[in-house]
């Protein structure tokens, strides 16, 4: 499971860091007022269908006894944000420079060990 976590935080990282997710998303949110369902079709079609995933996913662990959030949507959010972490606003705001490489692979492993602390299931001996 911390696998799949890992490649799939990693991924997200590459992509909100990335010139043209950092660009669409700035030009979102400036036309997001104007144009409601522009903002809505991009969550709908981005966004929301990676949260699904992740819930389903989250889901299906749940029910194989590996995790035990009491709502998987709620915590595939939380695994969203924890990835994300606090530089990810700074950025948006021009203040810092994007992460390497190996700055993504360090905070997703935090962000992968803070949600397997809150939410694994430990094997009882």
């Amino acid at each position: 499971m911390d696998q799949v976590l890992t490649r799939l935080g990693e991924r997200y990282l590459h992509h909100i860091y990335s010139d043209w997710g950092l660009q669409n998303l700035r030009l979102l949110i400036t036309e997001a007022k104007r144009s409601p369902g522009l903002a809505e079709t991009f969550y709908r079609a981005g966004p929301a269908v990676g949260e699904g995933r992740l819930t389903l996913y989250l889901e299906r662990a749940k029910q194989r006894g590996l995790i035990n959030p009491p709502d998987c949507r709620r915590a595939a959010g939380q695994f969203i944000a924890l990835c994300r972490g606090g530089d990810h606003l700074k950025f948006m705001l021009n203040l810092i420079d994007p992460p390497s490489a190996a700055d993504i692979e360090s905070d997703v492993s935090s962000a992968v060990a803070m949600f397997m602390a809150a939410y694994e299931i430990k094997p009882q001996y």
